[in-house]
């Protein structure tokens, strides 16, 4: 009975003493965080790359081991730490540099793949266009065509898309046209929140009050905003033929 618990107890040992070195020799796996996680990046309006700093910060009681980082955009530049190893606590700074649009909000992704975890780390990067809210992004179409243009019934969409700050009520106002028989209404207002602006896309319909006098036709579109600063643009022009009667 005595050579069977002793067996038994010897038995154990070596198990533990196996599970134990298992554990030990485990390396490259942990779990890996980036604060912040998500950065927003401004720049100056005369500098078309702006930087951020992101610290990767391994929390486990593991060795982490960075394999490889990849981007969405090949506008997104980051420091090469393919191969880093962090012990546990310890953390590396991650430097990106990316490009500035011209105006509006551009969002890339950042991916940190490390061994030992079924997903990436991932960091969302947002710029900011050089042009400050609130500006105009785009307007889709340029203006609005008519030919053959024969019944008042007939309309067209126009979306203007801006970069607006967050809490401040909207910049756009009425839109006018130089043509007197042209009517714009404002239809719907789309918003998406990202970092601390907002995106609005204000939809337009442009329609007539009558029919244009003449063959011909071709007249501005104008947009006047709620607050300073003005818009200062013109969105496009509505232009076309009538119908021969």
């Amino acid at each position: 009975m005595r050579w069977v618990i002793l067996s038994v107890a010897i038995i154990g040992s070596v198990l533990a003493v196996v599970l134990l070195t298992c554990y030990e020799a485990k390396d490259g796996v942990g779990e890996l965080i980036a604060v912040p996680n998500h950065v927003l990046v401004n720049a100056a309006i005369d500098h078309p790359i702006g930087s951020a700093r992101v610290t990767l910060i391994n929390k486990s009681v593991r060795t982490a081991t960075i394999r490889r980082i990849e981007r969405s955009c090949t506008c997104v530049d980051i420091s090469d730490l393919a191969g880093t190893r962090l012990g546990p606590g310890e953390s590396k700074d991650l430097v990106v540099e990316v490009e500035i649009p011209k105006a509006g909000i551009e969002t890339h992704r950042v991916e940190v793949y490390c061994d030992g975890m079924a997903k990436p780390v991932l960091i969302t990067i947002e710029t900011v266009g050089q042009n400050r809210p609130p500006c105009v992004v785009r307007s889709r179409p340029m203006g609005a065509r008519f030919f053959d243009l024969g019944s008042s019934d007939a309309a067209r969409e126009l979306i203007v898309e801006t970069c607006e700050e967050i809490g401040a009520k909207r910049w756009l106002g009425e839109m006018t046209c130089e043509i007197p028989e042209v009517v714009v209404d404002l239809v719907r207002i789309e918003e998406q929140q990202t970092g601390s602006v907002v995106i609005r896309k204000y939809h337009y319909r442009i329609g007539w009050r009558k029919l244009p006098k003449g063959l011909e036709f071709y007249g501005n579109l104008y947009l006047a905003s709620n607050y300073q600063p003005p818009v200062g643009a013109v969105v496009g022009a509505v232009a076309g033929t009538t119908a021969r009667r």
